[in-house]
Protein backbone atom coordinates (compact mmCIF):
# COMPACT_ATOMS: atom_id res chain seq x y z
CA UNK A 1 0.00 0.00 0.00
CA UNK A 2 2.89 2.58 0.95
CA UNK A 3 5.01 1.69 -1.97
CA UNK A 4 1.95 2.11 -4.46
CA UNK A 5 1.10 5.75 -2.75
CA UNK A 6 4.95 6.44 -3.14
CA UNK A 7 4.33 5.74 -6.86
CA UNK A 8 1.17 8.05 -7.46
CA UNK A 9 3.37 10.72 -5.35
CA UNK A 10 5.90 10.53 -8.05
CA UNK A 11 3.40 9.93 -10.58
CA UNK A 12 2.02 13.32 -9.68
CA UNK A 13 5.80 14.92 -9.69
CA UNK A 14 5.91 13.74 -13.53
CA UNK A 15 2.58 15.35 -14.46
CA UNK A 16 4.01 18.51 -12.67
CA UNK A 17 7.30 18.76 -14.57
CA UNK A 18 6.13 17.69 -17.61
CA UNK A 19 4.70 20.37 -18.02
CA UNK A 20 6.35 23.52 -16.45
CA UNK A 21 9.55 23.98 -13.90
CA UNK A 22 8.07 23.75 -10.10
CA UNK A 23 9.23 27.30 -8.12
CA UNK A 24 10.00 27.52 -4.99
CA UNK A 25 7.02 28.72 -2.67
CA UNK A 26 6.63 30.44 1.14
CA UNK A 27 9.53 30.31 4.02
CA UNK A 28 11.05 27.41 3.55
CA UNK A 29 14.51 28.31 2.67
CA UNK A 30 14.73 30.54 6.00
CA UNK A 31 13.41 27.53 8.23
CA UNK A 32 16.74 26.46 8.99
CA UNK A 33 18.52 25.32 12.59
CA UNK A 34 21.32 27.99 13.34
CA UNK A 35 24.55 26.05 14.44
CA UNK A 36 25.02 26.65 18.43
CA UNK A 37 27.98 28.72 19.94
CA UNK A 38 31.25 28.05 19.55
CA UNK A 39 33.28 30.64 21.45
CA UNK A 40 33.05 33.31 23.01
CA UNK A 41 31.21 36.22 21.75
CA UNK A 42 33.03 38.70 20.35
CA UNK A 43 33.68 42.46 22.02
CA UNK A 44 31.64 44.49 19.53
CA UNK A 45 28.63 46.19 19.68
CA UNK A 46 27.44 45.54 16.04
CA UNK A 47 24.51 46.80 13.81
CA UNK A 48 23.43 44.72 10.56
CA UNK A 49 21.86 46.57 7.47
CA UNK A 50 19.18 45.00 5.48
CA UNK A 51 20.11 42.14 3.27
CA UNK A 52 20.97 43.94 -0.60
CA UNK A 53 19.31 41.30 -2.80
CA UNK A 54 21.66 40.96 -6.13
CA UNK A 55 20.66 37.83 -7.72
CA UNK A 56 21.31 36.71 -11.43
CA UNK A 57 17.90 36.84 -13.25
CA UNK A 58 17.97 33.05 -13.25
CA UNK A 59 17.46 32.60 -9.47
CA UNK A 60 15.12 35.19 -9.49
CA UNK A 61 12.99 33.14 -11.39
CA UNK A 62 13.12 30.16 -9.41
CA UNK A 63 12.55 31.54 -6.27
CA UNK A 64 10.28 34.23 -7.46
CA UNK A 65 7.33 32.92 -5.09
CA UNK A 66 9.57 33.05 -2.12
CA UNK A 67 8.14 37.31 -1.45
CA UNK A 68 10.38 39.63 -0.10
CA UNK A 69 13.50 38.04 -0.16
CA UNK A 70 15.28 41.13 1.56
CA UNK A 71 13.62 41.17 4.71
CA UNK A 72 13.15 37.42 5.40
CA UNK A 73 16.83 37.17 4.97
CA UNK A 74 17.74 39.59 7.16
CA UNK A 75 15.30 38.58 10.25
CA UNK A 76 17.18 35.30 9.56
CA UNK A 77 20.54 36.62 9.96
CA UNK A 78 18.76 38.40 13.12
CA UNK A 79 18.05 35.01 14.23
CA UNK A 80 21.66 33.37 13.00
CA UNK A 81 23.81 35.74 14.75
CA UNK A 82 22.12 36.56 17.84
CA UNK A 83 21.37 32.13 18.75
CA UNK A 84 25.56 31.52 17.42
CA UNK A 85 26.06 34.23 19.90
CA UNK A 86 28.55 35.92 17.70
CA UNK A 87 28.83 39.48 19.15
CA UNK A 88 28.06 40.44 22.38
CA UNK A 89 25.43 42.99 21.55
CA UNK A 90 23.83 43.08 17.70
CA UNK A 91 21.60 45.90 16.60
CA UNK A 92 18.46 46.46 13.74
CA UNK A 93 18.50 49.07 13.00
CA UNK A 94 22.17 50.64 13.37
CA UNK A 95 21.98 53.02 16.38
CA UNK A 96 22.97 56.47 16.14
CA UNK A 97 25.60 56.13 18.07
CA UNK A 98 27.87 53.41 20.34
CA UNK A 99 28.09 50.95 17.64
CA UNK A 100 31.93 49.15 17.37
CA UNK A 101 31.21 47.67 13.55
CA UNK A 102 28.32 47.32 10.78
CA UNK A 103 27.66 44.47 8.99
CA UNK A 104 26.32 45.00 5.45
CA UNK A 105 25.21 41.49 3.63
CA UNK A 106 25.08 41.62 -0.16
CA UNK A 107 22.36 38.26 -1.43
CA UNK A 108 24.78 37.43 -4.77
CA UNK A 109 23.55 33.82 -5.19
CA UNK A 110 19.56 32.46 -4.57
CA UNK A 111 18.55 29.47 -6.27
CA UNK A 112 17.03 26.32 -6.14
CA UNK A 113 15.61 23.97 -8.86
CA UNK A 114 13.84 20.39 -8.93
CA UNK A 115 14.49 18.23 -12.07
CA UNK A 116 13.96 14.74 -13.69
CA UNK A 117 17.06 13.26 -14.53
CA UNK A 118 17.68 11.17 -17.36
CA UNK A 119 16.92 8.08 -15.31
CA UNK A 120 13.53 9.06 -14.77
CA UNK A 121 12.51 7.98 -18.44
CA UNK A 122 14.25 4.65 -18.73
CA UNK A 123 11.40 1.89 -18.04
CA UNK A 124 11.41 -0.10 -15.04
CA UNK A 125 15.06 1.30 -14.35
CA UNK A 126 13.45 4.34 -12.92
CA UNK A 127 12.01 2.16 -10.11
CA UNK A 128 15.48 1.43 -8.57
CA UNK A 129 17.76 4.25 -9.19
CA UNK A 130 18.05 8.00 -7.91
CA UNK A 131 15.55 9.72 -10.51
CA UNK A 132 15.22 13.10 -9.17
CA UNK A 133 17.36 16.12 -8.11
CA UNK A 134 16.83 18.95 -5.95
CA UNK A 135 19.75 21.41 -5.78
CA UNK A 136 19.89 24.82 -3.80
CA UNK A 137 22.75 27.36 -4.16
CA UNK A 138 22.89 29.88 -2.04
CA UNK A 139 26.09 32.78 -2.00
CA UNK A 140 26.54 35.51 0.63
CA UNK A 141 29.02 38.65 1.42
CA UNK A 142 29.07 40.39 4.42
CA UNK A 143 31.20 43.34 4.52
CA UNK A 144 31.81 44.94 7.84
CA UNK A 145 33.06 48.57 7.85
CA UNK A 146 33.46 50.78 10.92
CA UNK A 147 30.23 53.11 11.54
CA UNK A 148 32.14 56.09 11.06
CA UNK A 149 34.21 56.80 7.63
CA UNK A 150 32.95 53.40 6.39
CA UNK A 151 36.62 51.81 6.74
CA UNK A 152 36.12 48.12 5.57
CA UNK A 153 37.49 45.52 8.81
CA UNK A 154 36.52 42.44 6.55
CA UNK A 155 34.78 41.31 3.56
CA UNK A 156 33.70 37.62 3.88
CA UNK A 157 32.61 35.63 0.34
CA UNK A 158 30.76 32.54 0.50
CA UNK A 159 28.91 30.16 -1.21
CA UNK A 160 26.88 26.62 -0.54
CA UNK A 161 25.74 24.40 -2.89
CA UNK A 162 23.18 21.34 -1.54
CA UNK A 163 21.92 18.56 -4.01
CA UNK A 164 19.58 15.92 -2.91
CA UNK A 165 19.38 12.52 -5.10
CA UNK A 166 16.36 10.55 -4.83
CA UNK A 167 13.53 7.94 -6.26
CA UNK A 168 10.67 5.99 -5.23
CA UNK A 169 12.94 3.88 -2.88
CA UNK A 170 14.27 6.50 -0.75
CA UNK A 171 11.27 9.68 -1.05
CA UNK A 172 11.30 11.87 2.05
CA UNK A 173 8.26 14.16 3.55
CA UNK A 174 8.89 17.65 4.11
CA UNK A 175 8.93 21.15 2.08
CA UNK A 176 10.40 21.79 -1.25
CA UNK A 177 13.05 23.52 -0.96
CA UNK A 178 14.79 22.39 2.46
CA UNK A 179 18.21 22.12 0.32
CA UNK A 180 18.03 25.76 -0.06
CA UNK A 181 17.77 26.23 3.46
CA UNK A 182 20.84 24.06 4.21
CA UNK A 183 22.80 25.97 2.01
CA UNK A 184 22.22 29.17 4.02
CA UNK A 185 22.51 27.45 6.86
CA UNK A 186 26.53 26.57 5.82
CA UNK A 187 27.10 29.85 3.93
CA UNK A 188 26.28 31.17 7.45
CA UNK A 189 28.51 28.58 9.40
CA UNK A 190 31.42 29.69 7.15
CA UNK A 191 31.09 33.36 7.62
CA UNK A 192 30.87 33.02 11.64
CA UNK A 193 33.86 31.10 11.73
CA UNK A 194 36.00 33.34 9.48
CA UNK A 195 34.74 36.32 11.68
CA UNK A 196 36.09 34.49 14.44
CA UNK A 197 39.64 34.03 13.10
CA UNK A 198 39.20 37.57 12.49
CA UNK A 199 38.93 38.42 16.34
CA UNK A 200 41.81 40.16 16.84
CA UNK A 201 41.10 42.73 13.68
CA UNK A 202 36.92 43.50 14.50
CA UNK A 203 37.55 43.55 17.98
CA UNK A 204 39.82 46.35 17.88
CA UNK A 205 38.51 49.57 18.80
CA UNK A 206 38.75 52.58 16.48
CA UNK A 207 41.59 55.19 17.43
CA UNK A 208 40.28 58.62 19.12
CA UNK A 209 40.70 61.32 16.59
CA UNK A 210 43.77 63.39 17.81
CA UNK A 211 43.56 67.21 18.37
CA UNK A 212 42.65 69.75 15.76
CA UNK A 213 45.56 71.28 13.91
CA UNK A 214 46.70 74.39 15.82
CA UNK A 215 45.35 73.05 19.21
CA UNK A 216 47.63 73.18 22.49
CA UNK A 217 47.13 70.96 24.77
CA UNK A 218 48.21 72.75 28.45
CA UNK A 219 50.01 70.04 30.43
CA UNK A 220 48.72 68.61 33.51
CA UNK A 221 49.05 71.19 36.49
CA UNK A 222 50.01 74.16 34.54
CA UNK A 223 47.16 76.13 34.99
CA UNK A 224 47.70 78.63 36.80
CA UNK A 225 46.40 79.46 40.66
CA UNK A 226 44.88 81.68 43.01
CA UNK A 227 47.35 84.29 42.95
CA UNK A 228 49.33 83.16 40.42
CA UNK A 229 50.57 86.00 37.68
CA UNK A 230 49.88 88.89 39.97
Amino acid sequence: MRKTAQICGVGVILMLTSGCAIGLKGSVPFQYTPTLPTGEPLRVHAAIQRVVVDIPPGDSRTTSGVGDISEKLTVKLLEDFRTSQVFEKLSFPQPAEGVDVVLKPLLKRFYWKFKLRGQAFIPLFSLFLDTYEMKGVAELQMDIVRPSGGSVLGSYSKSATKIWLFGIRNMKAGDLGAELGDALRDVMKQIKDAMFTDRALLEKREALAPPASGAVQAPAGSLPTAGEGR
